[in-house]
Order: C-alpha cells, then structure tokens, then sequence
C-alpha cells in the first residue's frame, strides 16, 4: 500500500542529512546528475534509485543495493510495466513519477511492500527531478526503511 509521505520522518538522521545536501547543492527541487556523483552523496549511493522515462513507462536505470534489500529483487534496466506488480501498483508510481517530471518539484512517498509479499517492510522515499545536460525526464530518490 502507498500513502503520502508522514513528514516528521523528516528528521530523522539520514533523512535530514540528505535533505540538507540537497538544499545545499541546488536548492532543494532538482538535481543535477553532477551533483548526485559528489563525494558528499556516496554516504546515500545504497539507497538511490533512478528511473528513466520512455514513453508511457519508466526505466530503473539505477537500483542501490539497499532498496534491492528493501525490496527483495534487483530490478535495474527494467520497466515499471515489466515488473508485473499489477495495475494499481503500477498506476500509482506511473502517476507519482510523471507528477514529478511535470510540477519539477521533490515528493515523498512511503509504504510497505504487499505486491510482493513483503507487507511487513515499511519504507518511505524522497524523490525529484533529475537533469542530464539541462534535459529532465528521469527521477532520483533515495529509499529508507
């Protein structure tokens, strides 16, 4: 189940850690593929996840070995669609990760993992708008459990 994300996770450390380098590298709405390769970003390098638009579907480009503990599977280069989550799960992220490429603003999401049999792993997610050469059509963020 996905549900909005409870903002007082916010201060936790790794999480107040991460938001406070990100405000610090661009203000805190997007990030540049430049920055996210920053030495002061490999502490969170485990925990990034990175998709790709194409088309009507998104590409994990990248999946840090922490969200693959999290989530139980490695799922790097392949679609959302590919992944055969079922239509509401899949629904959910296609629509959270457009809203993100469409308002260029950061979201936070959190749930646990029940479309795959893992309901009782909760984790929450900070994601944003990622930039490669001034173009915007993939998304970064980092998973905590």
């Amino acid at each position: 189940m996905l549900k909005p994300f409870d903002h007082t996770v916010r201060k936790e450390k790794g999480v107040a850690d991460l938001l406070s380098l990100v405000q610090k590298s661009n203000g805190g709405n997007r990030m540049d593929i430049e920055d996210v390769h920053k030495q002061e970003f490999s502490p969170f390098a485990k925990r990034m996840i990175i998709v790709r638009r194409e088309g009507d579907d998104f590409r994990y480009i990248f999946w840090g070995s922490k969200v693959v503990d999290i989530y139980g599977a490695e799922i790097s280069q392949k679609t959302l669609l590919e992944l055969g989550v079922g239509e509401e799960i899949e629904s959910k992220f296609l629509d959270f990760y457009n809203h993100i490429l469409e308002t260029n603003e950061p979201q936070f999401i959190s749930g646990d993992l029940d479309w795959v049999e893992r309901d009782y792993r909760l984790w929450y997610m900070v994601m944003m708008p990622l930039s490669r050469k001034n173009v915007i059509n993939e998304c970064v963020g980092w998973v905590f459990d």
